[in-house]
Parts: C-alpha cells; sequence; structure tokens
C-alpha cells in the first residue's frame, strides 16, 4: 500500500492504523484491510462536477491506493512532498471511476476553499465535506447513519 505505509514504517506503529480519514482500517503486520468504507462514484462524480468549477484549485483522487491528478501543479508538488507521497497524472478521472475511490483532497486557496465547501454544501452532496487543513478540503465517504434513539 503506498499511502500512508512509510509513515506508518517510520513511526515503527505495529497496531493497526486508521486511513483516508477513518476509511479505512488496516494491519500493515498482517497485511490485510480491517475496515473499508469508501466514497461511492456516483457520489464522486457529483463532487468533481463541483470542484472543476474552479479550476484554480486542485483535485487529489485517491483511489484503489494510488493518487491521481489530471494535472500537474505546484499545489500537487507541495502536498505530496509534504507527506511523502507519489501521484499518477491521468488525462481524466471519470475512466477511473468504476471503483470507488477513498477520497478526493482539493488542494487551494482557503478563500477558494471556502466557497467550494458551500457550493459542495448547496449541491446537498451525498460526500461529506471537511476542511482538514487551512489549503485542504476533502470529499469524504458519506457519514454512517445515526442509530436510532432508545426512549
Amino acid at each position: 500500500m503506498a499511502i500512508g505505509r512509510p509513515r506508518v514504517q517510520s513511526l515503527g506503529a505495529d497496531a493497526p492504523v486508521i486511513l483516508y480519514n477513518g476509511g479505512r482500517l488496516f494491519d500493515f503486520d498482517g497485511g490485510r484491510i480491517l475496515f473499508d468504507r469508501r466514497l461511492p462514484a456516483e457520489s464522486t462524480r457529483q463532487a468533481l462536477t463541483v470542484i472543476r468549477r474552479d479550476p484554480a484549485v486542485q483535485p487529489h483522487l485517491f483511489l484503489n491506493d494510488h493518487v491521481c491528478v489530471e494535472r500537474r501543479h505546484p499545489l500537487t508538488e507541495a502536498y505530496t512532498e509534504e507527506d511523502g507521497l507519489e501521484y499518477d497524472v491521468v488525462s481524466a478521472f471519470e475512466p477511473l471511476l468504476n471503483d470507488d475511490a477513498h477520497k478526493i483532497l482539493v488542494a487551494g486557496d482557503p478563500e477558494r476553499l471556502e466557497a467550494l465547501g458551500g457550493a459542495a454544501h448547496r449541491a446537498g452532496l451525498s460526500a461529506q465535506v471537511v476542511r482538514s487543513e487551512d489549503t485542504k478540503l476533502e470529499f469524504l465517504p458519506p457519514a454512517f447513519p445515526s442509530a436510532p434513539r432508545s426512549r
């Protein structure tokens, strides 16, 4: 697994680790996925429609343990260098969406991400939209439904 492994190994962690903002629980020692929750392909398509309205932001698609972008961009270089990740440049995300994504991370100026987050909420996307850092907005799998309340 490309994502997370360098960081986990550098820490010497031997317990299962949480990846993709809680979307995966992975046992590195056993090499197995204990839990996996993904962003449905249709939700990913809807999110990309909203994201692409602003060409100044840079979406990163996390899919099958790879990071994909549709163009090289200084925001991608800074992000992947900071987190020790590799990425692939693809011609378009859509042909990859036969599988559900782990998440979409969008890098950009704080003001643009604020506007994008508002647009995403107004669009009523099923994805959770979370500001993980000042320059990062993430589109994550839908939240778990609430458990029924006892009376």
